[in-house]
């Protein structure tokens, strides 16, 4: 109902004459017409974030008239508390999935540069183990020749 007025209600409102067809007040014994209504916002940083309506069957006092918007700016304080915990909740729930999707990251980078670093280990050994049958092969010749110098 009042959703669409918020921005409306951005002060405080008292009537001493409620109309006829308003709401029944039903006290214990008993139904009985309101004599008078009070409407806080509830307001904070500026903006509207709900209204406190309170019906009385007699006469709003300035006390209560008071207590109701101290009330009123208590609730509007805890909704914006409630709003921020449950901002910094989310932020920190993403933060810690981000921490967890950094964390494996790391984790596969390292499991991938091991084996870069044996995959190039391995190359490096094999390549050593090619050189020497290289140099072995190209020492062979040298080693006929010299023993057919000798047959001679």
């Amino acid at each position: 109902m009042y959703i669409p007025l918020l921005n409306a209600v951005k002060s405080i409102t008292s009537k001493g004459s409620v109309p006829g067809d308003f709401i029944t007040i039903t006290p214990g014994l008993g139904d009985a017409p309101p004599r008078s209504i009070l409407i806080v916002p509830l307001i904070l940083n500026e903006e509207v974030l709900g209204v406190l309506e309170m019906v009385s069957l007699g006469e709003i006092s300035e006390n209560q008239h008071e207590f109701v918007e101290k009330l009123a700016e208590s609730i509007a304080s805890s909704i914006g508390t409630e709003s921020i915990n449950e901002l910094t909740k989310k932020r920190l729930e993403e933060f810690w999935q981000s921490t967890t999707q950094l964390r494996s990251q790391e984790e596969e980078m390292k499991q991938n540069m091991e084996e870069i670093t044996a995959t190039q280990e391995e190359m490096a050994r094999k390549e050593k183990e090619y050189q020497e049958k290289i140099s072995g092969l190209e020492q062979r010749p040298v080693i006929a020749e010299g023993i057919a110098e000798k047959k001679a």
